[in-house]
């Protein structure tokens, strides 16, 4: 399912409302400026996760793409210095 919702994501096909009920412990954000991704992880990361008792550790980013702006070679990059400085 990952690969296929990535690719979905990338072809602008992606709808939270496509997704089963079962899901619940999914949430999907849509930036729509790929220059925003690094304020907005930091965001979810430092506000979103505490507020609701999720640890660190038990979250995912999906990234749809390798490189750039949002590919996952630079996310994982922020994360790595975000959360282990």
């Amino acid at each position: 399912m990952i690969i296929i919702n990535a690719h979905r994501v990338n072809d602008g096909e992606f709808s939270v409302n496509s997704l089963p009920e079962a899901a619940k412990d999914f949430d999907f954000f849509k930036i729509n400026n790929p220059d925003n991704i690094t304020t907005h992880l930091e965001d979810v990361y430092r506000r979103f996760l505490p507020r609701f008792g999720i640890p660190v550790d038990q979250s995912i980013v999906l990234v749809p793409m390798n490189r750039g702006v949002v590919g996952t070679t630079r996310i994982n990059y922020y994360l790595q210095q975000m959360l282990n400085p």
